[in-house]
């Protein structure tokens, strides 16, 4: 009993995560269309100096910020967070599009570390944001083959 409810709390768990995503991939979006490129609204320098990322050809695709991505990533992942208790089926749709953002996770910290040579602390955490929405669908997604096992075996 006591695993059904933390498996019910968890699609709130998903939402309230996703939702500090899209506060801080919206902030920097809208850093990104307001100030000067590389602006940084940090004074930081050095390996925690958020200029250096948010200056580098790294920080645009074209036009658009790559935080803008984030933020449709992170607004995608509320929805589905939020159908959850509705359809049971949107949890394999969110660890599918979770993986999708692990995976653009690797790159952009990859792009960070080892050709930029800098982090941004407002990338990092929504990089961390996006980590644990992962871990939690995973989560979710274990939870919900463990009950229906269970139910297969009860009949």
């Amino acid at each position: 009993m006591r695993k059904l409810k933390l498996t019910k709390g968890l699609p709130l768990a998903l939402a309230a995560l996703s939702l500090a995503g899209v506060v801080v991939s919206g902030y920097l979006t809208w850093q990104a269309l307001i100030t000067p490129v590389g602006a940084c609204p940090l004074v930081l320098s050095g390996f925690f100096g958020c200029s250096a990322v948010l200056s580098s050809q790294y920080a645009r695709i074209g036009d658009m910020p790559t935080a803008l991505f984030g933020l449709v990533w992170f607004i995608v992942a509320v929805a589905l967070s939020l159908g959850i208790p509705r359809n049971r089926r949107l949890i394999v749709a969110l660890l599918a599009w979770s993986v999708v953002g692990l995976v653009g996770v690797a790159g952009l910290v990859y792009i960070e570390l080892f050709i930029v040579g800098a982090i941004c602390p407002f990338c990092a955490a929504a990089h961390l944001l996006g980590l644990a929405v992962f871990g939690l669908a995973v989560l979710l997604w274990k939870r919900k083959r463990g009950q229906r096992s269970s139910m297969s075996r009860a009949s």
